[in-house]
């Protein structure tokens, strides 16, 4: 059986503010109900800290496996990063950063917080330097010696402050910030502004936060788990029961906030890569089983509200059996550019 669908939405600019997001996983913190802290990345694994406790777990960060623990300097550790070749543990008091070896824990050199204002608390490595926030709200660059290279103020919003623990993704700062509610905030890297925020997953004791592989790692001070975070991509939602006959929905985030962008919807049960749109190939690789060939049928259109966020109108679902797979995703595009791409739902008609 051949079926195919398709939906046009119109982009306006989305405000800055709450971003798009979704929660890829989560898996169980192995400091369990404990205070767990801050995060580090590399290679596939994942280090946790466990404040009290002076212990930091390594796991394998896709199957949650814990792989090793290891001693930590400090029984106040607070924000943990790996700069590739050796972890870093912020210690909140005493005020001392240290550089570990990721195996064993033993203290490879350390530094006292070279600001005199708040205790240390998250850390990031921008590949140069280190990023440590302190709990009076500012974000530090400092060289792995310890002499302070810049400090950028973030000013409290919203019923959260004190920055916790740090991500960096090459150009913004991500913080994590424990508060009612709970947020993760991007960070202008020069001025320190609020960017775009999400609430965090962990509820209101936010605390580990890590950018690796395109990806937001997160955990909370007293949630048991570390959540895997798909941070400003395009996604794309089910509204309502894929019954025969019954309206269905799309709900779709556009995180580029790109004025102009238009959203293809595709929906489809057969499929080879790639589609066109207007003339244009727009080049969409999914794995064997998802791949999507559609042709340009316009159904209807929407616009971004204020959230970022389009909802399609309601359209229903052709009378045809139960059981059928069907795949869809969404492409949008600026001009002839291709701008973002989502990750293709799957669902089967009930």
């Amino acid at each position: 059986m051949s079926v195919r669908w398709l939906a046009l939405i119109l982009f306006s600019a989305a405000a800055h503010g709450q971003a798009s997001h979704r929660i890829v996983r989560s898996m169980p913190n192995p400091h369990g109900t404990g205070y767990a802290m801050g995060l580090a990345f590399l290679n596939g694994q994942l280090w946790a800290g466990a404040n009290g406790s002076a212990t930091i777990y390594r796991i394998d960060a896709w199957s949650g496996a814990q792989l090793g623990i290891l001693p930590a300097p400090t029984a106040n550790l607070r924000g943990l990063t790996h700069d590739g070749s050796a972890l870093w543990v912020a210690s909140w008091n005493p005020r001392i950063v240290y550089q570990v070896n990721d195996l064993t824990g033993v203290v490879l050199s350390s530094f006292p917080a070279p600001f005199a204002s708040g205790n240390p608390d998250g850390l990031a490595w921008d590949g140069t330097n280190l990023l440590v926030t302190d709990d009076v709200n500012n974000i530090h660059w400092v060289t792995p010696t310890g002499t302070l290279v810049r400090t950028v103020p973030v000013a409290p919003s919203g019923g959260s402050s004190n920055p916790r623990d740090l991500g960096w993704d090459g150009t913004y700062v991500y913080a994590g910030y424990q508060g009612t509610p709970g947020r993760i905030r991007k960070h202008d890297a020069t001025t320190g502004a609020i960017l775009v925020e999400i609430a965090a997953p962990s509820g209101i004791f936010q605390q580990g936060v890590e950018w690796a592989d395109w990806y937001l790692w997160s955990t909370g001070g007293n949630n048991a788990s570390i959540y895997q975070i798909d941070f400003g991509a395009p996604y794309l939602e089910l509204v309502g029961t894929p019954n025969p006959g019954a309206s269905i929905q799309f709900r779709l985030t556009e995180g580029q906030s790109q004025t102009g962008d238009l959203a293809v919807v595709v929906l489809s049960a057969t499929g080879t890569a790639g589609f066109s749109v207007g003339g244009r190939v727009v080049p969409v690789t999914f794995d064997s089983v998802s791949l999507l060939s559609l042709i340009l049928l316009p159904n209807f259109s929407a616009t971004v509200d204020a959230t970022g966020v389009a909802l399609t109108p309601p359209f229903a679902i052709p009378l045809i059996p139960t059981g059928i797979t069907f795949w869809a995703a969404a492409a949008t595009l600026q001009g002839s550019t291709v701008t973002g791409v989502t990750d293709p739902i799957r669902f089967t008609t009930q």
